[in-house]
């Protein structure tokens, strides 16, 4: 006859700090801590070394994409529209055919000073309102020989924000946009107005550009506003405003406003809003 055994079992209870490990998510700083003395607190050891390890990849990882991400606003802040050096490279054609040695020693200058700062994002991602506005200047030496006089550029900046630190290379590529897109095929004996407005409503900066140019339809607009650009799909794209608002995405996150307003024949508005304080992990990248 066949006998049967049975032996109870019994159910051995694992530390209360398990649950601890089964919740673990990486980038937790601490590991739970758990002290049996058997080959519970051997695994909780391993545990522990693999936590460390993770975290380490992470902070890696994080870096990594810090810098990759820096390195790409850094281009989109470097680039520059090839249009503006074409028409440039014509002007001082046109002026040299003239001999006018004045406005082409005044227009290469101009032209020497933009890609001096322009290219200086290599090292920097902000600059002062007040050498964005001395950058705006040089800019406008050029436009005045290009359109003739016919556009003038108006400027109401509140002198006390002179100095505060603003995402550079921003100011430029708005008012280039309405003198390419406003006034592009302006008629000789047709004026034009441009408004640069930069001012501070409690603690948000407030910058401003007005045209009363050709406008836009709304479909256009629209098209501006919610298509990303493309170098290989676009054969003329707006890339004054798609280049500022991925910069300022990744500088203010959901911090920013871009607004356009347009109305064809009567010009277009374009007004961003940033915070006041320039983001302080960047200040400190710079050494500011």
């Amino acid at each position: 006859m066949m006998s049967i055994f049975y032996f109870p079992f019994r159910k051995t209870a694992l530390p209360e700090p398990s649950g601890s490990m089964l919740c673990f998510r990486a980038g937790q700083k601490s590991a739970p801590k758990i002290r049996t003395n058997d080959e519970i607190e051997d695994l909780r050891d391993s545990f522990q070394s693999m936590i460390l390890e993770i975290n380490r990849q992470i902070l890696d990882i994080q870096k990594q994409e810090h810098e990759n991400s820096v390195v790409s606003y850094k281009l989109l802040a470097t680039q520059i529209d090839p249009h503006f050096i074409y028409n440039t490279m014509n002007i001082i054609n046109i002026m040299a055919r003239q001999e006018n040695t004045k406005a082409i020693i005044d227009i290469n200058t101009a032209l020497v000073r933009i890609l001096q700062e322009r290219l200086n994002s290599k090292l920097s991602i902000c600059d002062t309102v007040r050498r964005e506005y001395q950058t705006m200047r040089q800019y406008q030496i050029i436009m005045d020989y290009r359109y003739r006089h016919q556009i003038q550029i108006h400027y109401d900046i509140d002198k006390s924000l002179m100095d505060i630190p603003i995402p550079k290379n921003i100011l430029q590529p708005l008012v280039e946009n309405s003198f390419y897109h406003g006034f592009g095929n302006i008629e000789p004996d047709t004026q034009g107005q441009i408004d640069v407005l930069i001012y501070s409503i409690e603690q948000e900066l407030i910058i401003e550009v007005s045209d009363n140019g050709l406008g836009m339809k709304p479909e256009r607009l629209h098209e501006i506003l919610h298509q990303s650009y493309s170098i290989y799909r676009d054969k003329k794209p707006h890339i004054g405003i798609n280049n500022i608002r991925q910069r300022l995405s990744f500088l203010y996150k959901e911090q920013y406003q871009m607004e356009i307003h347009s109305t064809p024949s009567l010009g277009t508005t374009i007004i961003i809003t940033i915070p006041l304080a320039f983001p302080e992990e960047f200040l400190r990248e710079q050494g500011i």
